[in-house]
């Protein structure tokens, strides 16, 4: 997030103590462009048991509880309940079920784009048969997103407008742990009374947060740029400030040049050697 405050100031460089003489506001619309894919994070869900009905939608934490209870497994005292996966495989490896699971996650989207890239990314999805849209999914590995255990799956061409559901049936071992499934990919996330759309994504930033803009679950990289006019600034040394930024920290290119790095107040940063009279 950068706000409206952050500006640049221009000094007398003749002057030892740089006695601040200037300073020139930055508008607060930015073009931006977003580094890394968007992401909706898929955390509840229907589950059913054997082709039954499906259940009401819940956390995708409480259906894996409810899965477990039905095969006799009680979650507090389940001695897996705390196990690394090596563990959970010796203690499980004995018993049997022949019970099949079907889980669904369901989204809404109205990016009106076809040529936006989507994909799904789920933990070890080798072990689950894939539906979109009551389409099957073949799984092809194309990359994995922020770890090697969240594997991508394209779903570029599958994605429509309106309503989506994702179905994983699979064959339950009690080893098997329900994950939440993510949608990342070129959209931005609308909220509304808790419930959450994927819709084209803005052009420009004005002052606010990620959050508030489309980006609830962003977890990467955003590239804010503008063009600012700067009059008689030779002999002088000049700076930008970035009051309020909340951010972890921030690249500063100039005129094609990187010019320095922020990572904490204030971050106010010297760009004389990089800026020019006229546009920059």
């Amino acid at each position: 997030m950068i706000n409206k405050s952050s500006d640049i100031t221009a000094v007398a460089a003749e002057n030892p103590g740089f006695t601040q003489i200037k300073d020139i506001e930055l508008q607060d619309r930015w073009r931006f462009e977003r580094l890394d894919p968007n992401a909706l994070v898929l955390d509840f869900c229907q589950y059913r048991i054997n082709s039954g009905c499906w259940s009401e939608t819940v956390p995708i934490w409480q259906a894996d509880r409810k899965i477990k209870e039905f095969h006799g497994i009680e979650y507090e005292n389940d001695p897996a309940f705390s196990a690394q996966m090596w563990k959970k495989h010796e203690l499980y490896k004995n018993l049997e079920f022949d019970s099949g699971i079907s889980i669904k996650y369901s989204f809404d989207s109205g990016v009106a784009d076809k040529n936006k890239t989507f994909f799904m990314a789920l933990s070890s999805p080798d072990r689950y048969e894939i539906r979109i849209n009551d389409r099957q999914v073949s799984y092809l590995d194309c990359g994995w997103w922020f770890g090697p255990c969240f594997k991508k799956i394209d779903i570029s061409q599958l994605i429509r407008q309106g309503l989506n559901e994702v179905e994983l049936n699979y064959a339950y071992r009690p080893e098997t742990e329900l994950d939440n499934c993510y949608i990342i990919g070129d959209f931005a996330v609308q909220q509304n009374a808790g419930k959450f759309r994927l819709v084209d994504e803005p052009l420009f930033f004005e002052d606010g947060t990620w959050t508030s803009r489309g980006y609830p679950f962003f977890a990467g990289t955003m590239k804010y740029s503008q063009r600012i006019d700067l009059a008689d600034v030779e002999d002088k040394r000049v700076s930008i400030k970035l009051d309020n930024a909340q951010t972890t920290v921030i690249k500063i290119t100039i005129n094609g040049k990187k010019a320095g790095i922020l990572s904490w107040h204030p971050y106010s940063l010297d760009i004389t050697d990089y800026i020019k009279e006229g546009e920059n």
